[in-house]
């Protein structure tokens, strides 16, 4: 699976159609989930860390008006990166995963099984995406596998300088969003409409309406990403 990415506001007719499709698709099953790679569309900020503490109140104002069930974030976070392993060093990105929830239960203050700690050395992912190989230990973040996400920060750090991919202390860093859309997904397959197509071009409103939102509530472009086989 090939990962695409468009920029909210530069989008074409067909971005849209292609990202609700994909969902569509995996959340079907038409598209397999993949044990070492993500296969579902995410949305992407790239903001500081800090952003952690204005997140909350700009999904919960969405979540009132359109139809999301949940929302998984990762994000990187300020945290002194004494617990890691001496072998680390301290050139690394520190990430949280919010795994679980309601899109207005709080993100950054969420607690026990809903929030973990991920470790991430960017060489090492680097050296994956160059020689296009997957590493065989867990997802690094949001359940992008090292390569992907690899990619990911690629991408962001040639659209943003301030993306810093050498040192922890960065200036920004992406925030992978994965907004669930499944209800409405079997709200429609219940009036009867079963083609994936179909379904995908009813959710698009929904699609737009949501990252126009969220563009609003929090001033920044919203990158989206899909993937193609």
């Amino acid at each position: 699976m090939n990962m695409m990415s468009f920029i909210y506001k530069d989008k074409d007719e067909n971005d849209l159609r292609d990202w609700a499709l994909n969902y569509v698709k995996w959340y079907t099953s038409e598209i397999e989930d993949s044990e070492t790679e993500r296969v579902d569309p995410f949305l992407v900020i790239n903001r500081e860390p800090d952003f952690w503490f204005e997140l909350p109140e700009a999904l919960r104002l969405i979540a009132e008006n359109w139809n999301i069930d949940g929302c998984r974030v990762g994000g990187p976070y300020l945290v002194d990166t004494e617990w890691l392993p001496e072998n680390f060093g301290h050139e690394c990105y520190v990430y949280q995963n919010y795994d679980r929830g309601e899109v207005d239960s709080g993100v950054e203050y969420a607690e026990g099984e809903f929030k973990n700690q991920t470790s991430v050395r960017l060489n090492e992912f680097f050296g994956h995406l160059k020689s296009d190989t997957i590493p065989e230990h867990r997802h690094a973040v949001g359940n992008l596998s090292p390569r992907q996400f690899a990619g990911l920060i690629s991408y962001l750090s040639q659209k943003d300088e301030s993306l810093d991919i050498t040192k922890n202390n960065f200036e920004r860093g992406p925030f992978i969003l994965s907004p669930s859309f499944e209800h409405l997904i079997e709200e429609l397959m219940d009036n009867g409409t079963e083609d994936s197509e179909k379904i995908a071009e009813e959710i698009v409103e929904s699609v737009d309406d949501f990252i126009t939102e969220l563009e609003i509530a929090t001033g920044d472009d919203i990158f989206c990403f899909f993937f193609i086989e």
